[in-house]
């Protein structure tokens, strides 16, 4: 399958399986304010899907904006997916259970999620705290469903990535000139695995090694960012941090991410998104390393194994 075959279809996936939930205005919740590219796109998915049907958005924050306002029953609360759901990144699995006690009345949806409990604890507190509300969550593979499906009493979904859902016929204007040379883009965090093929491709001349280009405290969209968050918190109020993430921030760290990958027609990947922005791209060729806990993996044997150009490096 070609790599706009693929996006298609997992496109009508998404619309198939999760527009007949979403029958009212909703709140979309814990949108990703920081410097990683993979999870803007995320939200640039989940916006252009949810701009697709009839309802209002009434609301849209971070963790750190949402200050837990007067909210209709009938709306739905929408969490934003990713690579979360578990005892990995806590704050946002933490901030998901404080806002469903907080309006144990509504509905609420999560949106494609990769989970992973490391704390069989923290797990069981999970499955008893989600029992209490009505919550469909969406898992991002099929080892995530089986894992939601045996231990979670809530409705489980199999729903691809939400990046799928962006409509890149509005990118035109930001694809750069590809180069003869590769791209290894290679994550600078905990979820890092390293492996001999990695080690050896950055010794080569002809590959550029580099994380997504907006990652690590010291560059310029950090420093912005920052600074629009202490002065909303100081003067005016979160309100404007929420505009400037969702109208500045958002749309600049899109532009890095596709500019970086249209370089380049071969990549070398360890980060999930980057992966899947080649594939929106229709890159040439994509080369797919795991991660430290099998999120690619499970991904990739789920959803891209049929895709040609995309070999999987275990």
């Amino acid at each position: 399958m070609t790599f706009a075959e693929k996006v298609e279809a997992l496109k009508s996936k998404i619309y198939e399986t999760l527009s007949p939930l979403i029958t009212s205005n909703y709140w979309l919740m814990d949108l990703p304010y920081h410097e990683n590219i993979g999870d803007t796109l995320i939200w640039q998915g989940e916006m252009a899907f949810l701009k697709a049907l009839p309802h209002k958005c009434r609301g849209m924050h971070s963790l750190e904006t949402f200050s837990f306002p007067k909210i209709d029953e009938a709306d739905l609360i929408l969490f934003h997916g990713g690579g979360n759901f578990g005892d990995i990144w806590v704050r946002h699995h933490e901030f998901r259970l404080q806002v469903m006690q907080h309006y144990p009345k509504n509905k609420f949806l999560i949106f494609p999620q990769t989970v992973y409990f490391e704390s069989p604890e923290y797990l069981q507190t999970s499955i008893e705290c989600f029992a209490r509300y009505d919550v469909t969550i969406c898992a991002r593979d099929a080892v995530s469903y089986e894992f939601l499906r045996k231990y979670f009493r809530n409705k489980i979904l199999l729903v691809p990535d939400m990046a799928f859902f962006i409509d890149t016929r509005k990118w035109h204007w930001m694809i750069q000139k590809p180069s003869d040379s590769a791209l290894v883009l290679k994550r600078s965090d905990k979820e890092l695995k390293t492996s001999e093929m990695l080690e050896s491709l950055q010794q080569r001349s002809d590959v550029i090694v580099a994380d997504w280009p907006t990652m690590g405290a010291d560059n310029r969209v950090e420093y912005f960012r920052r600074k629009v968050y202490r002065r909303a918190k100081k003067y005016t109020g979160m309100w404007l941090y929420d505009v400037y993430m969702k109208l500045v921030h958002r749309n600049y760290l899109i532009r890095e991410g596709v500019r970086q990958i249209s370089i380049f027609n071969k990549i070398y990947t360890t980060r999930l998104h980057a992966c899947i922005l080649s594939i929106l791209l229709n890159r040439k060729e994509v080369i797919f390393f795991d991660n430290s806990y099998g999120k690619n993996k499970t991904f990739y044997t789920t959803w891209l194994k049929d895709c040609d150009n995309l070999t999987m490096i275990d």
